[in-house]
């Protein structure tokens, strides 16, 4: 696999779409993300991650916007998770306000390519890349993926379950805290 910056190959972002982030259905509903997020990889394509096989397909995508904490009014990061921080991004770019913290948006990986390691190599090119940007740090409201398989515990109690190896049950949970990731509730 190689991994590319979309500033580096602006060829490549109309071809983010290619690959199925199999998104639950009640996201298609999110309104705020229907407005915005076709828009991430053309207005961010520095904080923006694609990676392609060895015959060029796009095999994951990894996206995340730029936005500004350290104003008044914020100074945390929003109660609104994902929809606040997309509204916050494209409001401070359309100001021209400088950004200082990016915040990952999605990171979807080919079915054919899930379970060799390739999510985290994305989570790390989405670090490096804000990092290069001059940003103070990668943050990722992330939805947590094995929920579905228990449909009655709530949120609360299956964000903490925790395997054998004191790393959080969920995988892509795990993911995060492996790459240097913390619960920020």
């Amino acid at each position: 696999m190689i991994i590319h910056r979309l500033s580096e190959r602006p060829d490549l972002i109309d071809r983010v779409h290619e690959v199925d982030p199999n998104w639950p259905e009640f996201m298609g509903a999110d309104q705020v993300m229907n407005a915005f997020f076709g828009q991430v990889a053309g207005t961010f394509p520095h904080l923006c991650v694609v990676a392609t096989d060895a015959g060029g397909a796009v095999a994951a995508t990894g996206r995340a916007v730029a936005f500004t904490l350290d104003v008044p009014g914020r100074g945390a990061l929003p109660d609104g998770g994902l929809d606040r921080v997309m509204i916050w991004a494209f409001s401070d770019r359309l100001v021209g306000r400088a950004p200082d913290i990016a915040s990952a948006v999605e990171i979807a990986v080919g079915q054919e390519h899930r379970g060799g390691g390739l999510s985290h190599q994305m989570l790390a090119a989405l670090s490096d890349a804000a990092r290069d940007a001059g940003l103070t740090r990668l943050v990722a409201p992330v939805r947590p993926n094995g929920k579905h398989g228990y449909p009655a515990l709530p949120m609360a109690k299956y964000i903490t379950m925790v395997g054998e190896d004191g790393l959080p049950a969920d995988p892509w949970l795990r993911v995060h805290v492996r790459a240097g990731g913390k619960s920020g509730r």
